[in-house]
């Protein structure tokens, strides 16, 4: 039986569920504590979107893929993801660059709620922490990860606990 294990800082699950929900509602804004449980890619869109949202003029692409540390390439199918995944924010495509038109109408929120809830790392803490004494193969099976992609994720989501909560799953 796999157990989730919450360490001695948490004086009970409500302590837990004030964290977990609040990482959900987006109180902790900071990119830094949900990049953490993040993909490259959606890291890298992420911050694509915080860069055009908080600028007035278009950016070049070369120098936005620059900042991104990734190709005009990639840089291009992340914006194509972007206008697919959420066409609430409208960026448009001109020969000087990339704009984000409707900055002052959109909420950035909207983006880290998406990335988050497209998180499996999140979904996996989220999944155990409602089902705390739920058999491995069960985890497995919900989410149709092999055992070794399901260790990687424990691991990852226990770097992450570990630096800012001291506890481990």
């Amino acid at each position: 039986v796999f157990f989730v294990i919450l360490g001695h800082l948490f004086s009970s699950n409500e302590r837990f569920y004030d964290i977990i929900n609040g990482i959900r509602q987006y109180k902790f804004k900071g990119a830094i504590i949900i990049e953490k449980l993040l993909s490259k890619t959606h890291k890298r869109q992420l911050q694509l979107l915080n860069i055009l949202h908080s600028s007035d003029d278009a950016l070049p692409l070369d120098q936005l893929a620059s900042r991104l540390d990734c190709s005009t390439r990639i840089l291009k199918e992340d914006l194509q993801q972007i206008a697919s995944n959420l066409p609430q924010f409208d960026i448009s495509i001109q020969p000087d660059g990339a704009k984000m038109v409707n900055r002052f109408t959109v909420d950035i929120n909207l983006a880290y709620q998406f990335y988050l809830a497209n998180s499996v790392h999140f979904q996996v803490l989220e999944y155990l922490f409602f089902h705390p004494h739920t058999e491995m193969e069960e985890v497995l099976e919900h989410f149709f990860m092999s055992y070794p992609t399901f260790y990687r994720t424990i691991r990852r989501i226990n770097r992450w606990f570990n630096g800012l909560y001291n506890i481990q799953v």
